[in-house]
Formats: structure tokens, C-alpha cells, sequence
């Protein structure tokens, strides 16, 4: 690809991004109104998503990954309504303050060097652990069971704030119960997590509540 045009589409990327940058700073100026509009939510959503694939499609993956985060943060809050205290805008807003930073970088370079996006990328993580701390205290993990069959359970969590602590816990009270998670899956830390029990058949949805509640989570439905 010629460097003229790689920068074109720079260009490109930073003239909807810096579009989307708007947005994003917008709803987090008013986060509790925007969370209360289902609309309103779902456009900061799209605007973090788009700025996340135009900077994988150009290779800036610091900008990919806070971008991401952001993404899976909103959508949490759009699928689990909290109140929304200063604090937790704050945190948020220094997630948006660094995705602002590094595209901005962009715009006066047409690239990003990896000493600039990693020291960013170390400034987003401590926010990240702290972010994630806030919200497992505040938004209980909640399970619904999709559907059983003879053989197995499959059981989704529709939220879940640290999938790696929910799945070691679930998957001790499962073999305390005598049985066994065969599969899980992931599908964006925090965001969607899947598994597939077998407990032993009597009774059924007593062991299914006994699994999952022990485990720290909420019963959706069975």
C-alpha cells in the first residue's frame, strides 16, 4: 500500500472517529440520563465499537483495546441499570480521556509509535482493575438456564463481572454436586459466558439452583 494512500485512510478513520469521540463525550457528560435512554446508550455503544474497528483494520491495537473496554463497560451498563455515582463516571470518563489521547496522537502524527501506546495502555490498566472492582460489588452475576436435554444443562450468564472467578467457583460446587461442566465458552470478559453441566438427574433443579447460588450468582431462570 502506498503511503499516500495508508494516509488517506488515516484520514478516514480519524475524521469518523473524532465524530464518534463526540458522541462518547456527550453521554458520559450526562451517564445517568444516557443510561436511561435505551437509544442513547446503544449510540455510545456503536460510536466505541466503530472507533474499535477502524483501529484494528489499521493495526492500532492500544486504541482496538480501550475501545473494546469501553464497549464491554457501557454494555454492562445498558444490560445491568445501576445508579450512577461520580465515582463511577469518573473512572469511566479517564477510559474515554485516554481512547480521546491516543486518537489525537494519531491525528498529529497519521500513526502511533509503540512507546506512546503502551505507556497509554499503562495508564488504562489500573482503571481497568478498578472499574472492574467497583462494578463485581455492585452488579451480581446473574445465570439463566437456557435449556436441558437427558445429558447435559446449558446454562448462560448474562452478566458475569469476573468470568475466570465465576467459573472456578461454579465449577466447584458442580463436582461437589457429583457432577461435571463438559464445555464454556466466552464471549467478552463480563459479557456473555456459557456452560454445559451435568449434574446428576434428581433432583434436577434444585442441584441447578444449589450450583449457581453457592457460586455467588443470581438465579434468572430455570
Amino acid at each position: 500500500m502506498l503511503p499516500e494512500q495508508l494516509q488517506r485512510i488515516i484520514g478516514y478513520f480519524l475524521e469518523e472517529a473524532t465524530e464518534h469521540i463526540q458522541i462518547i463525550e456527550q453521554g458520559l457528560l450526562a451517564l445517568q440520563n444516557t443510561v436511561q435512554a435505551p437509544q442513547r446508550i446503544h449510540q455510545l455503544i456503536r460510536a466505541s465499537h466503530s472507533i474499535k474497528g477502524g483501529a484494528a483494520m489499521l493495526g492500532f491495537s492500544s486504541i482496538q483495546r480501550i475501545a473494546h473496554r469501553l464497549e464491554d463497560y457501557l454494555k454492562l451498563l445498558r444490560e445491568c441499570p445501576i445508579a450512577i455515582d461520580s465515582r463511577l463516571q469518573s473512572l469511566l470518563t479517564e477510559v474515554f480521556d485516554i481512547l480521546a489521547a491516543l486518537v489525537s496522537k494519531v491525528s498529529k502524527g497519521f500513526g502511533l509509535n509503540h512507546e506512546d501506546a503502551n505507556q497509554m495502555l499503562s495508564l488504562a490498566e489500573p482503571v481497568f482493575d478498578e472499574l472492574d472492582a467497583y462494578l463485581r460489588v455492585r452488579i451480581p452475576t446473574r445465570v439463566t438456564v437456557r435449556a436441558t436435554t437427558d445429558e447435559h444443562i446449558h446454562v448462560f450468564s448474562g452478566y458475569c463481572t469476573c468470568s475466570r472467578e465465576f467459573s472456578e467457583a461454579i465449577t466447584s460446587r458442580v463436582d461437589l454436586l457429583g457432577g461435571t461442566i463438559t464445555r464454556h465458552e466466552y464471549q467478552g470478559e463480563g459479557i456473555r459466558l456459557y456452560f454445559y453441566l451435568y449434574l446428576p438427574p434428581s433432583p434436577r433443579t434444585e442441584n441447578i439452583r444449589q450450583a449457581v447460588e453457592l457460586s455467588g450468582a443470581i438465579i434468572g431462570t430455570v
